[in-house]
């Protein structure tokens, strides 16, 4: 009977394990839920706008100062290539005056007062020159001078030797030296109609004075200055006259990009680090020269209105944050109250309520939970008529069974006592069968005795 009771007791107690696993998932999910959902989408949803809003910020900064950067490199580049074309327009000229005065076929002579009369039409056309030499080149001395005789072994200079080698007009500002108070260049170049004669050389040497007091007056922004560098780092001219031929920028790191670009001779800009100020510089090259003219300044001045920015995107953004938190703050409270919803749903069918019917509106993925904890519910609702059906099945099976063992007990009874009856019978039936034989016994002894 017990066997027959068994199967009984287990459907009940998996129906009460299953009812304390849902119990214990909903109180899990209760738990989770209370309080903390709401508030972390709020403080993530917070943190991502604030990412995504600097980020915005940076990259739109960054677009702005790159812009503003190219447009302020592209006009301070026209204007260092027109400083600089100004020069070199300057030197040219009198580059120009000095190469038809030596094609003059004059100077292949021994005609001073011709020759002079050149020299002192050279000086009357520009200003600027103040030193004029015809000089044999076997010798190295000057046979006709502006400035009347002199022991200058040109042998000895740069422009000479250069002059000499190349056959042709040559720009030396090797007299400009660092510490010299005096700036002069020096234009040598062969004689003849062709310019190819290298027996005699026609030196003219002019100040660039006037050329370097136009440096201080250059305007560049509102801070902004400018001055005339060398490629090997001697400032020749500067907006502060004192730095004239004093201030050597090779060897300061902080111009060691700005004179490597200026090995290209062709115009850059640069950002760069002026003692610890922070710089926009733009150059333009002076080819004769070689020298540079650079347009200098603070990024401050670059960048001043950019950099202002900043705080027009932070009023801007203020709005934007709150709508988002309030947005976020929304949707997570809907959020949170559907699972609220489930979670009790959940409570009431851990409780033995299985016909809770979850309300699900849309098609989201709360909407997919309470299906399917519609569904849950269904099944369970089948599941228990299915055990409670099979109860009632086993009940009824016992009760028969109770019976058809009560029935067989009272047969086996009866059985028990015909048994015991048989046995009595046979036992007395074996008891005469028994006297009988020995009857026949005592018989056979007598007959074999009378035999």
């Amino acid at each position: 009977m017990s066997k027959f009771l068994s199967p009984r007791w287990k459907k009940k107690e998996g129906i009460s394990n299953l009812i304390k696993k849902v119990n214990l998932t909903s109180q899990v999910a209760t738990e989770k839920l209370k309080g903390s959902l709401a508030t972390k989408m709020i403080v993530f949803g917070l943190i991502l706008v604030l990412i995504i809003i600097g980020s915005l910020q940076y990259i739109a900064l960054s677009f702005s100062k790159s812009t503003l950067f190219s447009i302020t490199s592209n006009q301070a580049k026209m204007l260092a290539d027109q400083h600089a074309n100004s020069m070199e327009d300057d030197i040219k000229a009198i580059v120009n005056s000095t190469k038809s005065a030596a094609t003059k076929r004059v100077m292949m002579t021994e005609l001073q007062p011709l020759i002079m009369e050149q020299f002192t039409l050279l000086r009357q056309a520009h200003k600027e020159v103040s030193r004029i030499y015809l000089i044999d080149t076997a010798t190295g001395k000057s046979l006709y001078s502006l400035t009347g005789t002199n022991e200058i072994d040109f042998k000895q200079k740069q422009y000479f030797q250069r002059a000499l080698t190349t056959k042709s007009l040559v720009v030396s500002d090797e007299e400009i030296v660092e510490g010299s108070n005096k700036s002069f260049l020096y234009i040598a170049t062969p004689i003849g109609e062709k310019a190819d004669d290298t027996s005699r050389l026609f030196v003219v040497g002019f100040t660039i004075d006037q050329m370097i007091q136009k440096i201080p007056e250059i305007s560049f922004m509102e801070n902004g200055y400018a001055f005339v560098v060398r490629q090997d780092g001697l400032v020749v001219a500067h907006q502060n006259p004192t730095n004239n031929n004093k201030l050597v920028l090779a060897g300061d790191k902080d111009y060691e990009e700005m004179l490597a670009l200026m090995q290209h001779e062709t115009s850059n800009s640069l950002l760069y680090s002026d003692h610890g100020i922070d710089s926009f510089a733009a150059f333009a090259p002076i080819p004769l020269l070689k020298w540079n003219v650079v347009l200098s300044t603070g990024t401050d001045e670059v960048y001043g209105e950019v950099d202002g920015m900043w705080l027009y995107f932070v009023l801007f953004s203020l709005p934007i944050i709150g709508l988002s938190v309030w947005a976020i703050w929304w949707f997570a409270n809907r959020i949170r109250m559907s699972l609220f919803a489930i979670a009790r749903d959940m409570d009431q069918i851990g409780a033995g309520h299985f016909n809770i019917n979850v309300k699900v509106n849309g098609n989201d993925e709360l909407a997919m939970v309470g299906r399917k904890m519609n569904d849950m519910a269904a099944e369970l609702r089948k599941l228990i008529a299915l055990v409670q059906g099979q109860a009632t099945q086993l009940n009824v099976a016992t009760d028969e069974l109770t019976l058809f063992a009560q029935e067989n007990k009272g047969a086996i009874n009866v059985i028990t006592d015909n048994i015991s009856t048989i046995a009595q019978r046979v036992s007395t039936q074996t008891n005469e069968v028994q006297a009988t034989a020995n009857t026949v016994s005592e018989i056979s002894e007598g007959v074999e005795q009378v035999a």
